[in-house]
């Protein structure tokens, strides 16, 4: 006998997978033909109540659903339309978030304005003070080239006097070779000092010192001139003319140190 014409597969079968087992049952007669139609009559109620139970199943979940949806559109139906107060009440609410995004941005315009302003003020502060530094350092070099021409001007004053002094002790000595030679330096001492004078690199604030200094050297070449002329000519009058004009060049040199120094 093959296993499965056996009763124990049979059972397996009608416990694991009950078609197959009912069809052994009932094809190799296992059990007596009451216990055959009890078994089989069990196993029909079985699928019946499982048709009924998922067709239940199917209708419960199809009224589920319905009513979801019934309770969706009833809620739908409920929403109300916003009233006329809402809507103000929004705009309202729009219109002040925009009042601040505007003040807002009109602070940041202005902080940045300000910002710039500061920074071009600065700039400006800065480039004031170089500027300032820069021609303070112009006047410094302007005053000790000045200083040092003066005084090569003061000792050629000097020299000028000693010379006429000389002279007037003996005023013979105005046709020697000596005073014509004496003389010619003067002269190109002169000459020198005034060219040294006009290559002055004055800055504005001291244009007055250069033009003041110019104009003594300039006197100085005429008291020279005419005392020089009057002593080789023998003319008293040309001699008192440059004493006079000696002297002038002596006050204004003071009026000079006093202003601009």
């Amino acid at each position: 006998m093959k296993f499965y014409e056996k009763t124990w597969f049979t059972v397996i079968m009608l416990l694991l997978f009950f078609p197959v087992g009912l069809f052994l049952m009932w094809k190799y007669q296992k059990f007596n033909k009451i216990a055959r139609i009890i078994i089989s009559i069990f196993f029909g109620f079985l699928i019946i109540g499982n048709l009924f139970g998922e067709s239940d199943t199917n209708q419960s979940g199809t009224t589920a659903v319905k009513e979801t949806e019934t309770i969706t559109v009833e809620a739908e139906d409920k929403t109300e339309e916003p009233t006329a107060e809402d809507v103000v009440a929004t705009k309202e609410a729009a219109k002040k978030e925009q009042e601040k995004a505007d003040a807002a941005a009109k602070k940041a315009e202005e902080e940045e304005a300000a910002r710039k302003a500061e920074e071009e003020m600065r700039k400006k502060e800065d480039a004031e003070q170089a500027k300032a530094e820069a021609l303070e350092l112009e006047e410094m070099l302007f005053d000790a080239d000045l200083q040092s021409q003066v005084n090569e001007l003061g000792n050629g004053l000097g020299l000028i006097g000693e010379l006429f002094i000389l002279l007037s002790s003996d005023p013979m000595a105005g046709q020697s070779e000596e005073f014509e030679y004496a003389s010619g330096e003067i002269y190109k001492m002169l000459d020198r000092m005034m060219e040294n004078a006009n290559e002055l690199d004055a800055p504005p604030t001291r244009e007055q010192a250069k033009t003041d200094y110019i104009q003594i050297i300039e006197k100085t070449q005429q008291a020279s001139d005419a005392g020089i002329n009057g002593v080789k000519a023998l003319d008293t009058n040309q001699i008192t003319e440059g004493g006079i004009l000696m002297n002038e060049v002596n006050q204004m040199l003071e009026e000079f140190l006093a202003t601009h120094y």
